[in-house]
């Protein structure tokens, strides 16, 4: 939703002069999302700036748009620890944190090397994958050319896109390019 209002510095309570409904698409990222809502953004605030120069201009209080017994809440701190991926989540809860954490701060996990060296793996990117498995969670399946799944809870988090430490963002495949036996690497 956005919305135009008067700024009353108090929480809850300010005078709400237009809002509009956005529609979030199923696989949308908060990067693109922003990109949506600042063009959006920008029509509205052209709409209320003209309303208000005309002196006609809704102004409804906050609370009426409120439902009864609703809490509200404020957003919790991202850090760099909540960006962290717990493979044992289901992996649609992982989908939707890679989603809302993407392009920035962007959600990570730590990689190492049959060589014993750990990295920093970002990932911008995933599709979820329907399918049980008794595989352990974080476990990496690939076949070193296309793809790489990751075995979370319930299913699979295939990566579309993904950045090692010190490196360009890019596609799975261009990754796996650079990257030899990733199937030998390890999760956390």
């Amino acid at each position: 939703m956005l919305t135009t209002f008067f700024n009353d510095y108090k929480i809850g309570t300010d005078k709400i002069i237009f809002r509009d409904k956005i529609k979030i698409k199923k696989d949308e990222t908060a990067g693109e999302l922003h990109d949506k809502l600042k063009q959006e953004g920008a029509k509205l605030v052209l709409k209320t700036i003209k309303a208000i120069i005309n002196k006609n201009y809704p102004q409804v209080n906050q609370s009426r748009l409120i439902r009864k017994n609703t809490i509200l809440k404020t957003a919790p701190k991202i850090n760099k620890e909540n960006c962290i991926i717990k493979w044992d989540n289901t992996y649609k809860d992982i989908h939707n944190m890679v989603r809302g954490l993407c392009p920035v701060p962007c959600a990570r996990t730590t990689v190492t090397s049959p060589a014993g060296k750990s990295f920093i793996l970002k990932i911008y990117q995933t599709e979820k994958i329907i399918k049980k498995h008794t595989l352990q969670y974080g476990t990496i399946v690939t076949d070193n050319k296309t793809y790489i799944k990751i075995a979370a809870n319930k299913g699979f988090v295939n990566i579309l896109s993904l950045q090692m430490e010190g490196k360009k963002r890019m596609q799975t495949d261009e990754f796996l390019r650079g990257v030899k036996n990733f199937d030998k690497y390890v999760i956390g």
